[in-house]
């Protein structure tokens, strides 16, 4: 028996990488997990390897409107939500290489997804999960490393 035996887990960034380790390794201890990412057909994918305590739902973190759906669909398909991974992140390698050319579009995309999208999932998550649950934020190096404009 693992220490997350029968425990609800939902998993941001799961298509691949760190959220899909992430996702494997709560697998491992007990834990039914909904993987969650907007590259659908990786993330499909990726849950389907994982056998029949993975499934995955669609869900971009910057969209406030997503976030309920998919907080309302976990518990509507597990009965409840214990346990909250806040991984996704982007680290806007599709930004341009320099200052002068750096567009606001950009920059704002980078921090609905790494900035506002963790507060949003923990306000959405928090009015559901019961007495004892727990939010795990997470983040890869690139947050003390960041992407420097040349």
């Amino acid at each position: 028996m693992g220490r997350l035996e029968n425990k609800i887990a939902l998993i941001t960034g799961a298509a691949r990488g760190q959220g899909a380790a992430e996702a494997a390794r709560f697998i491992e201890e007990g834990a039914t997990v909904v993987l969650t990412d907007v590259l659908d057909d990786l993330g499909r994918q990726t849950a389907a390897g994982l056998g029949e305590r993975a499934s995955y739902l669609h869900l971009d973190v910057s969209g406030p409107d997503q976030w309920q759906r998919v907080v309302d669909q976990v518990i509507a398909d597990h009965g409840r939500l214990d346990v909250l991974v806040n991984n996704a992140g982007i680290i806007g390698f599709d930004m341009p290489q320099t200052l002068e050319t750096a567009t606001t579009d950009a920059f704002e995309k980078m921090m609905a997804t790494n900035l506002l999208g963790p507060l949003m999932c923990c306000r959405e998550a928090a009015k559901r999960m019961a007495s004892g649950s727990a939010i795990v934020n997470l983040s890869s190096g690139s947050a003390y490393l960041g992407r420097p404009l040349l």
